[in-house]
């Protein structure tokens, strides 16, 4: 005979979520923006083979112009510089390397149709495809992200920031696959998200402001910047993807029940169901990862504040599936990480689903497209979203204990006498 099973819902653990929330605003000063360019050891280059023709899959004519103009060009720019002409500096390149930031590729582009009246195009489409060069690109910063961005039970270490610090040399590959590829909206949030993370605060949110200028469909740049005093980088969220093969402790902390949370997938930043199985309900794991999984968004009739539910059933045993439900107050302060889960949610075509049991083992990890009813929800939230300024819930934790035993608990009580598990249509 199955253990009865009961309704989990996040926010009994609310309290002691709040508590992990940030509340640290950005006082760390810019640090020299105006040598942050060009004054590193480590640059990022170009490798390719110049013997081939221009244009050509593996030649780039930027780079073999640049190599023949480097030495000719030298005085010329020098003296272009001291008017003021030529907003870069020359750096230098090994012989088997050719280091062109994305400012000198700019200024080489407009050189190289001047020389030859052929114009070298960047992908200028949303639907180009990456190149495999770029993604090995990225993939390489990312994996330079990992030495210098730690967790803990603690919070978020991040070591190396700084104008002249190896997070800066992330943020350049981010720059140069923008401007590779700039109608591609979510390598130029890549690229302001990794300024942030190296404390380059100004420029990050000027160049969040130019994302959103240029894209102005594309809404994790307009929620940044509406809630950019408590907005933070997604390089700052845990790793989580369907290769994922263990729990992460950062994660596990958080779990307690059923929660919904903000993790990143490579330089995109995503929102997860996961679920505590403290019980042992789930001993079967094959039949588990088999079992059908219903999963939808509800949004409460309890307004003051508002509550969001994401609701879940686990069909491992056809006459007695699992109900689980995740509650959250997902209209707070713009910028919060409570708010931003479900921002990330309501853009995502798919969720993470993860249950991890009471000796903190990943028991499944299954990618689950977003059902009809679910994304219909999810955009009338996403209205809700870009509208609602939200409900100020106090930030410290004397203040969130209090909010949650006056304000948060009697609303989920309210929520949970209205709607049962059995209520919630797929």
């Amino acid at each position: 005979m199955k253990p009865s099973r009961a309704t989990v819902s996040a926010l009994e653990v609310l309290s002691v979520q709040l508590r992990l929330e940030s509340t640290n605003l950005r006082l760390t000063a810019e640090q020299l923006v105006g040598a942050s360019r060009c004054k590193h050891n480590y640059l990022y280059a170009l490798k390719t083979d110049y013997r081939v023709n221009w244009g050509d899959s593996g030649g780039d004519p930027l780079v073999a112009l640049y190599l023949f103009w480097r030495p000719l060009g030298l005085a010329m720019h020098l003296g272009n510089a001291r008017r003021g002409q030529i907003p870069y500096t020359i750096v230098e390149a090994g012989p088997n390397a050719a280091c062109v930031h994305a400012h000198q590729r700019r200024f080489l582009m407009s050189l190289w149709d001047k020389l030859t009246g052929r114009t070298q195009k960047p992908n200028s489409t949303s639907n180009a495809e990456i190149s495999p060069e770029t993604e090995r690109s990225i993939a390489e910063a990312l994996d330079l992200m990992k030495l210098h961005v730690a967790f803990s039970d603690k919070g978020v270490y991040v070591a190396s920031a700084g104008s002249e610090g190896k997070l800066m040399d992330v943020a350049r590959a981010f720059e140069l696959a923008h401007d590779r590829y700039p109608a591609k909206p979510m390598l130029h949030y890549a690229w302001a998200s990794a300024l942030d993370l190296a404390a380059q605060f100004k420029t990050a949110k000027a160049e969040m402001a130019r994302l959103a200028e240029a894209h102005p469909d594309f809404l994790p740049a307009r929620f940044a910047l509406d809630g950019w005093d408590r907005w933070e980088s997604p390089f700052r969220l845990p790793e989580w993807s369907p290769r994922t093969s263990s729990a992460l402790p950062v994660v596990s902390r958080k779990v307690q029940s059923a929660v919904l949370l903000p993790v990143r997938d490579g330089y995109t930043p995503r929102a997860a169901l996961f679920l505590r199985d403290k019980a042992g309900d789930f001993r079967d794991l094959e039949v588990l990862k088999s079992a059908k999984i219903d999963i939808t968004t509800v949004i409460s009739d309890i307004t003051n504040p508002q509550i969001v539910a994401i609701n879940a059933r686990i069909w491992d045993d056809p006459t007695n599936p699992y109900p689980l439900e995740a509650l959250d107050f997902p209209l707070c302060q713009r910028g919060l990480t409570d708010r931003r889960k479900y921002e990330y949610l309501c853009l995502q075509e798919d969720i993470d689903f993860a249950i991890i049991d009471a000796r903190d083992r990943l028991l499944l990890n299954k990618r689950l497209q977003i059902p009809p009813r679910m994304r219909e929800v999810n955009q009338r939230l996403l209205k809700l979203l870009v509208g609602s300024d939200g409900i100020e819930i106090p930030l410290d934790k004397a203040g969130g204990d209090r909010w949650y035993d006056t304000v948060g608990r009697p609303a989920i009580k309210a929520h949970q006498s209205r709607l049962q598990p059995s209520d919630v249509r797929y």
